[in-house]
């Protein structure tokens, strides 16, 4: 089976003219901020994220992270943007499709390396991590959502793509 979801682009029109940056959403920094006193958060939000010893723009369309982001900007704004923490959540989101619960943590894209570490696609149920670079990027699960939720400590801790083959989670 393959879910595609074509056409998904924030809402940002509103916001031409304001000074602030806007490619694929708002841009915004690590710690969510679009300029001084401004942050961003929820699916228009496109922020720095720190990851496994990297960065990138990153934007999420899950309400899992929209709401994390909230908190987080929220308290960025108390805090200021030089005492703000950075946003370094691990992107969560599933979907569940006739009957099946499919979940995805981290961030994986088309050029990483696959491999399945639970259970088969003849099986219909399954878990596969995602590395580039020698690092986990993410890991997906097709009916086997406990353990899934096993690798997302790997996830946190930025560990490495050997690390992550070796895992056995409980």
């Amino acid at each position: 089976m393959v879910v595609v979801g074509i056409g998904v682009a924030p809402a940002v029109g509103w916001l031409e003219g304001s000074g602030l940056t806007l490619e694929n959403g708002v841009v915004c920094d690590d710690r969510l901020f679009a300029a001084d006193g401004i942050v961003a958060a929820g699916d228009m939000a496109r922020w720095t994220w720190h990851h496994d010893g990297g960065e990138e723009q990153i934007r999420i369309e899950h309400w899992q992270v929209a709401a994390e982001a909230g908190v987080a900007a929220a308290r960025s704004v108390l805090a200021g943007r030089t005492e703000a923490s950075p946003f370094t959540p691990i992107p969560y989101f599933w979907s569940d499709q006739f009957g099946i619960r499919f979940q995805v943590l981290g961030n994986p894209g088309g050029q990483d390396e696959v491999q399945i570490v639970d259970g088969s696609f003849g099986e219909g149920k399954f878990v596969a991590l995602f590395g580039r670079a020698g690092r986990l990027r993410a890991a997906m699960a097709i009916g086997k959502p406990r353990r899934l939720m096993g690798y997302r400590v790997l996830l946190e801790a930025g560990s490495s793509w050997d690390e992550a083959l070796a895992h056995e989670p409980t």
